[in-house]
């Protein structure tokens, strides 16, 4: 079965990408039309918080979009200058156990 708009509709979605700034040109592009897609369809993205690599462009698309996106992101990543600071929600910091 095929899932189509008709059918599914996650209020958010919560992803996990590359953070790597080596990424193929052609994963930027679909990073890109994944995030303006979500945006579209009224959804947001939850994700680690980073600003750069694929999930920075997919982050950035949703958000010139006008989606939500909403950051969770390990609080030595965020104090290392790691995390996007234009989220819609600023980035949410989790202390982890093994830090």
């Amino acid at each position: 079965m095929l899932l189509s708009e008709r059918n599914v509709r996650a209020s958010h979605l919560r992803l996990r990408g590359i953070e790597s700034r080596r990424a193929r040109p052609e994963y930027a592009i679909a990073a890109l039309a994944l995030g303006r897609e979500i945006a579209r369809r009224g959804s947001g993205l939850v994700y680690s918080g980073a600003s750069r690599g694929l999930i920075g462009v997919l982050a950035d698309a949703a958000l010139a979009e006008g989606g939500e996106v909403i950051g969770v992101i390990p609080h030595g990543l965020f104090q290392r200058e790691v995390a996007h600071h234009g989220l819609t929600t600023l980035p949410r910091t989790i202390q982890l156990l093994f830090q």
